[in-house]
């Protein structure tokens, strides 16, 4: 899994200039985060996916594997959505429409990857079938507070 890690976070290295440049195409700078402010869903999604990784990173693969084959699916609508109701073009979310492309491979990957580790232990399966209802339950909080911020 390790070799997996380190080319992930190749691949991720630099994603946050996307929404740096999509915050300065809008006019404004990255702010300080006021982390009184963030969501509470958000701290629990976050203090899960740590827990995951200091647990088993094994079992981050199936966190990582929901994120982004979400991304994949709910991407397009975001976008249209954005543009249609908000009158935020794609171009000024990059990071979301770039995300969106590159998932995809990430997903494939990643199932591979999830299918190595059942393979080479099937115990950890019961346990990854957890995961993967945990992190639903919390991206379905996390979704539900962020939409309940504007609405």
């Amino acid at each position: 899994v390790v070799p997996f890690f380190e080319e992930k976070i190749r691949e991720e290295t630099g994603h946050a200039r996307w929404a740096q440049a999509d915050l300065r195409r809008r006019g404004r700078e990255q702010e300080e985060v006021d982390l009184a402010r963030v969501a509470p869903a958000t701290h629990r999604i976050l203090a899960y996916s740590v827990d995951l990784i200091e647990r088993d990173p094994e079992l981050y693969l199936v966190y990582m594997f929901f994120h982004e084959y979400v991304t994949v699916l709910g991407g397009p609508e975001l976008l249209a959505d954005l543009e249609a109701h908000c009158g935020i073009p794609p171009e000024h979310v990059t990071a979301i429409a770039h995300h969106v492309e590159l998932d995809r491979h990430h997903v494939e990957d990643d199932l591979a990857e999830i299918e190595a580790v059942v393979v080479r232990t099937p115990s950890k399966a019961p346990a990854m079938r957890q995961v993967l209802d945990e992190t639903a339950a919390l991206a379905d909080r996390f979704y539900a507070g962020a939409v309940s911020l504007y609405f």
